[in-house]
């Protein structure tokens, strides 16, 4: 009954976001949307990967929110598919949790790509994403259907000679990591090569990343400070830490213009005790191992005081 009531909810989440975005980015529940221009917008990007379960849920349960309560109007959103894979010596993408990890970043790289406005492609990222949160991450195609979409334009990213194309010109080979899926929500079935391999068949020659691969990975790798897990979330280029479930209170603190959309007015001011941020910090795909060093808890530690304070002045100036 529980899965059944999951499943109901995030379809209407789903049907909530093709109205939202059909209709100016005004939900059905009457949230009036704000006129700001273009250079008073928060900046909001979520770099992740596909098959990280913390990821999925962000975007599945928390993410999509921004469409729903009319914030999306000062806010401009990005999303990065590349998270913690790694390019080795020779070449070859790693991808943390596995090949289909690496299949599924491509997908929502080339989706990006086919559509660059953000009311285009969030829809399509995220169904791929429900349907990974709930292991169905098999049936990713099943989301062009279900969403009324001509999946040419992203077939063709991924099989094409932009598709294949690196910035050297030359084809970089994906394979699964050895690393096992960190800290999960729900473990997710193990990739099969053989199961793989009819995808790249029908849509690929070999199995290659692409150009766009490439360009979320120097996208990712030029952060400062270095991203440590993913989600890892920026408001105004800055990381929010732990504080990535917060990133609504943080988007309506950093906003400074004048027409303040009403769920910033909506937030609970009340300042509760700082968060439990080591088992906050379990809520992560780490780049490395799921141990955290004293140099990744002192960090944690100097964020979390960070936030904290951060808090405090956003009750006492609303």
């Amino acid at each position: 009954m529980e899965t059944q009531s999951n499943n109901i909810r995030s379809n209407a989440v789903l049907l909530l976001l093709i109205i939202t975005i059909a209709t100016n980015l005004v939900p059905s529940k009457a949230v009036s949307p704000v006129a700001v221009t273009s250079g008073e917008k928060v900046s909001l990007t979520l770099y992740y990967e596909a098959l990280c379960p913390y990821c999925e849920n962000f975007i599945v349960n928390y993410l999509y929110k921004i469409f729903e309560n009319g914030l999306i109007s000062i806010v401009d959103l990005k999303l990065s598919p590349y998270g913690n894979a790694k390019i080795s010596s020779n070449g070859t993408i790693i991808c943390q949790h596995g090949e289909w990890e690496c299949i599924l970043n491509t997908v929502e790289a080339c989706a990006i790509h086919t559509w660059p406005a953000v009311g285009d492609y969030f829809p399509f990222v995220y169904c791929v994403e429900k349907l990974t949160y709930e292991g169905k991450y098999t049936e990713w195609e099943t989301c062009f259907d279900k969403l009324n979409l001509d999946s040419k334009p992203v077939t063709d990213c991924i099989s094409s000679g932009f598709g294949n194309e690196t910035k050297q010109g030359k084809n970089r080979t994906l394979h699964n990591s050895p690393l096992k899926p960190q800290n999960s929500l729900s473990m997710h079935p193990p990739s099969s090569y053989i199961s793989i391999l009819p995808f790249y068949h029908t849509h690929s020659p070999s199995i290659h990343s692409n150009s766009l691969n490439l360009q979320y990975a120097d996208e990712i790798k030029a952060l400062e400070p270095p991203h440590t897990y993913v989600p890892w979330v920026t408001v105004n280029g800055q990381p929010i830490y732990d504080d990535y479930m917060d990133f609504i209170s943080i988007i309506c603190k950093a906003y400074k213009g004048s027409n303040v959309p009403q769920v910033c007015f909506d937030l609970t001011h009340s300042v509760t005790a700082p968060k439990d941020t080591a088992n906050a910090l379990n809520h992560v795909c780490y780049t490395e191992d799921n141990t955290m060093s004293k140099s990744t808890l002192s960090k944690i530690i100097s964020s979390a005081a960070t936030s904290w304070i951060y808090h405090v002045g956003l009750a006492e100036s609303m």
